[in-house]
């Protein structure tokens, strides 16, 4: 017969929570660290407002830092893959976008113009 052991939500367990997630694991993963299961994760998260918040603090820092360094990599050190890659996540911006497409009185092939001179100063800037 198996056993199942209690596990209980802590102010520890809640900064262990966050590490992990700052750090880019998944869910699936904070529970194996954690010693749970992923459902037992689910579970708690949705009883602990505490707990559930660690958690997506801890991924929204860990998504800032990311997101820091690729704009630095951007500004900084002329990195082109790294604005191309900012410029489609971030700003739906697509490569050869050639159809012109009236939108608040300004033309996507325009945007697409202005996205990239600003990128080319930037990096003159850097």
């Amino acid at each position: 017969m198996a056993t199942t052991r209690k596990f209980e939500i802590t102010p520890e367990v809640c900064k262990k929570a966050y590490e992990y997630a700052s750090h880019g694991l998944t869910e699936a993963q904070i529970a194996q660290s954690l010693g749970i299961h992923p459902s037992t994760l689910r579970k708690k998260k949705n009883e602990y407002e505490a707990f559930d918040s660690a958690i997506k603090a801890g991924q929204a820092e860990g998504i800032q830092v990311v997101a820091n360094c690729l704009f630095e990599a951007i500004t900084k050190k002329g990195n082109v893959a790294a604005a191309i890659f900012y410029l489609k996540n971030r700003a739906n911006w697509k490569d050869g976008e050639t159809q012109i497409v009236v939108q608040n009185n300004v033309t996507k092939v325009q945007q697409v113009k202005d996205a990239r001179r600003e990128i080319r100063e930037a990096l003159k800037a850097a």
